[in-house]
């Protein structure tokens, strides 16, 4: 089955303004990067002002005659249909960010705008569709023009170009040497050997200038300015690890469950609200509702259907936004018996698993498996009930300029600062932040004050929501994994606001700062725990980890070992010095473990893998064998647990005898594996692996 990974759309307007313009005509085509087309959707539209300017006709050829008896894009659910196409897949247009984005009135999951590749690529030119295309020889007929399935057509043909392009520059990029010049000229290397970074060039610099900031990517700049350097400016994208798309998935699936059971929530109390104030509902939009769910008309339906369409509540409800009529419905709610989901409904989760495992396309089996294994975990320990909130938003997108002032578009190539958090509930004077993790280690909750990808999170809350609504901010972690919740409270806003804007400005101020520097030790690359996983530091990318760069054994924490030869002079130092050389003897371990056989040392010691036996004692049946003997308890318990070597000390210290029978029925022997460099006569008496 043809997998399309990208769905091309184009619309025709009325005019420029997205706020007064309305769309006359959109076509969305899908397609994935072989070239292949899949589906095309296209759809005339009729304005709801009634009428379609001469100015517009003369550009577009489409007239109001032509679109009269059709629906609207707003009123007629095209939009919904477009957006339910489009789904979780990269929508690309020719300047869909700054204008096709605005008129759709929905925020793809992600975007690709042909107008900014074509400007990167041929800066300076004019790059209007028509331009871009026959630049690269792709066939234009201006009479066709300006209707959207054709410029869809031809967006697709030269978004398809551009990325050819893109990636035989990286090609090119990933076979140049990218550290600075100064590293390959000896005498330069002689005097200063401790030059390792970047020269950034002017195409660098410029664009330094259009980075939008996060707390991963500042984080990653702190971890190391070179990774940071390949992967945002030089484009080298991480690959999509397994437990990466794992913890996606399950991200997505505990939101996509807390936004059913608050969707779920609200239409129970929707009921008793309607109830009370007595809304008429007209028969359209009945229609509407059972259009949607394919379901039989009911309140219950009309209030989940108000949750999932907020333009039609505005209007059906005369308020501002749903918050507004979470505010009305509520106090209607008060006092009264309703049901608060706590999990989705067994359907509906087996629903939400299946959707986001075909989302993130995952056909590997045993990932699949694992998605499913936490994600039944997470079903039996979460509980959104427990959750307090009269609003309540998922996976909410938020995107900042320089002056802190709130984007409508997360897209936005003003954004400054993003960051998406998993969940903010809004209740009383308090708002609660939820991140989700799946990882398999737990941050200690006396850390948490210093974690500064949770303060970030609160930080955005604190310029998102008037500071006058609220006293504190509640951060809680939840480990997907082991179902459990830690949690921070902030009650001195002011201080930790203060806090996380100076880190941010003070990071961000050190990037920058790299940019300026000249004398290549730019970006430098930092060694750290991450460094064994690092995408970018496979064959020779980082300095650090070159060989015709570093491969000096007298400097053993900048040696690499890729051949016997190498592993057996970095032996023979570590036999000089173990403790001083740990690092080397990792190394030598690393490589014999990928070795088919044994590495000889020299005639006299042979450096492989071994086995030798051990025994481990069943802590139950050794106090009950001992107890038999008569032994106090207390001075039992005073040797626990039992290794072996304590073990041993016990029936020592007590002159105690067990026979082989007795020492078989409280303990196991189990194998260890072992690594060392041993002469012939000591490995006669071991099991090598390898020998």
């Amino acid at each position: 089955m043809v997998k399309y990974s990208h769905v091309c759309l184009d619309v025709e307007t009325t005019g420029l303004d997205p706020e007064k313009s309305e769309v006359v005509e959109i076509t969305a085509i899908e397609f994935n990067m072989s070239g292949v087309i899949g589906e095309t959707m296209t759809f005339l539209c009729k304005p709801i002002a009634g009428f379609i300017s001469a100015e517009i006709s003369a550009i577009n050829g489409i007239t109001y005659d032509m679109v009269s008896d059709k629906p609207g894009y707003l009123t007629g659910r095209i939009r919904e249909k477009i957006a339910e196409f489009v789904g979780k897949r990269t929508a690309v247009g020719h300047n869909i960010e700054e204008f096709d984005s605005k008129f759709i009135k929905f925020t793809p999951v992600s975007m690709e705008d042909t107008l900014k590749m074509s400007r990167k690529r041929f800066p300076g030119r004019s790059n209007k569709l028509k331009t871009a295309c026959s630049r690269l020889n792709i066939e234009w007929d201006e009479q066709k023009a300006h209707r959207s399935e054709y410029d869809v057509q031809k967006t697709i043909q030269l978004y398809l170009k551009l990325k050819d392009f893109e990636e035989k520059s990286a090609e090119r990029t990933r076979e140049a040497p990218i550290f600075s010049s100064a590293i390959n000229d000896q005498v330069e290397k002689i005097n200063n050997p401790g030059i390792i970074g970047v020269i950034p060039s002017e195409n660098d610099k410029k664009l330094i200038a259009t980075q939008a900031y996060s707390y991963s990517r500042i984080n990653l700049f702190h971890q190391c300015p070179f990774k940071w350097f390949m992967q945002y400016i030089k484009g080298v994208k991480q690959p999509d690890e397994d437990y990466l798309i794992v913890g996606k998935a399950l991200h997505r699936i505990a939101d996509k469950s807390g936004w059913w059971c608050f969707r779920e929530l609200f239409a129970n109390k929707f009921v008793i609200f309607a109830k009370k104030s007595g809304i008429e509902v007209k028969e359209s939009e009945w229609d509407s509702v059972v259009a949607y769910y394919n379901e039989p008309a009911s309140m219950h339906n009309l209030g989940r259907y108000v949750f999932e369409h907020v333009e039609f509540a505005k209007s059906k409800f005369n308020v501002g936004g749903l918050y507004a009529l979470i505010i009305q419905i509520n106090a209607s709610a008060k006092g009264e018996s309703y049901e608060t989901p706590s999990m989705p409904s067994m359907d509906a989760y087996e629903r939400i698993i299946q959707d986001t495992v075909n989302e993130l396309r995952v056909t590997d089996p045993d990932m699949k498996t694992d998605i499913r294994r936490l994600a039944e975990r997470f079903f039996r320990n979460g509980n959104f009930s427990l959750l307090p909130g009269d609003v309540v938003l998922t996976e909410k997108r938020m995107a900042f300029d320089k002056n802190w002032k709130m984007l409508s578009d997360f897209f936005a190539g003003d954004a400054y600062f993003r960051g998406i958090i998993d969940a903010i509930y809004f209740f009383g004077r308090t708002v609660l932040i939820k991140d989700y993790k799946t990882s398999r280690t737990m941050e200690k909750e006396s850390n948490m004050s210093e974690n500064m990808q949770l303060l970030s999170y609160a930080f955005m809350v604190y310029k998102f929501i008037p500071r006058t609504s609220y006293d504190k901010i509640v951060i809680q972690i939840d480990y997907l994994r082991y179902g459990k919740t830690i949690e921070l409270i902030i009650d001195d806003i002011d201080y930790f606001v203060e806090k996380v804007s100076k880190w941010i400005e003070s990071s961000v101020q050190e990037i920058e700062s790299e940019m300026l520097k000249t004398d290549g030790t730019a970006f430098a690359p930092v060694r750290n725990e991450y460094c064994h996983t690092c995408h970018v530091g496979g064959d020779g990318k980082c300095p650090l980890f070159n060989k015709s760069l570093i491969n000096n054994i007298e400097d053993p924490f900048n040696f690499v070992i890729d051949n016997i030869d190498d592993c057996v002079k970095a032996w023979k130092r570590v036999e000089v010095n173990k403790s001083e050389n740990s690092r080397l003897a990792k190394l030598c371990k690393s490589f014999v473990n990928e070795c088919e056989s044994s590495v000889i040392i020299d005639k006299n010691a042979t450096l492989d893998f071994y086995t030798s036996k051990k025994r481990e004692y069943d802590t139950v049946k050794s106090v009950q064998l001992l107890l038999k003997k008569g032994m106090p308890i207390e001075t039992i318990l005073s040797f626990m647990s039992f290794p072996e070597s304590q073990f041993q000390k016990f029936l020592e210290y007590k002159e105690l005898k067990l026979t082989d029978e007795e020492v078989a029925e409280i303990s196991e022997e189990k194998t260890r594996t072992e690594f060392d460099a041993y002469t012939p006569e000591e490995v006669k008496k071991k099991e090598f692996l390898n020998t």
